[in-house]
């Protein structure tokens, strides 16, 4: 299960450890990001995994293409 938390101007994205990320999946959680990221004005996004999370290879070529297409937002992805 994904969760989207905007506390302040930090946008919180909490992806579980039995959720798997596909390629749609991961346009969906941008898309929302996105969405959410105008509609709270927030400057910066962290995107937190829990341990054993599953993912695809595009999908992880996907986030890692649109966080560096816009680098002057500030993304943090924590593994925990």
């Amino acid at each position: 299960m994904t969760r989207f938390r905007c506390s302040e101007t930090i946008l919180n994205v909490f992806i579980s450890n039995e959720e798997k990320i596909t390629l749609n999946k991961a346009k969906g959680i941008i898309r929302k990001s996105r969405r959410m990221i105008r509609q709270n004005e927030a400057t910066a996004i962290i995107v937190e995994f829990k341990d054993s999370h599953k993912i695809d290879k595009s999908a992880l070529t996907f986030f890692n293409r649109v966080i560096c297409y816009n680098s002057n937002f500030p993304v943090a992805i924590i593994n925990s």
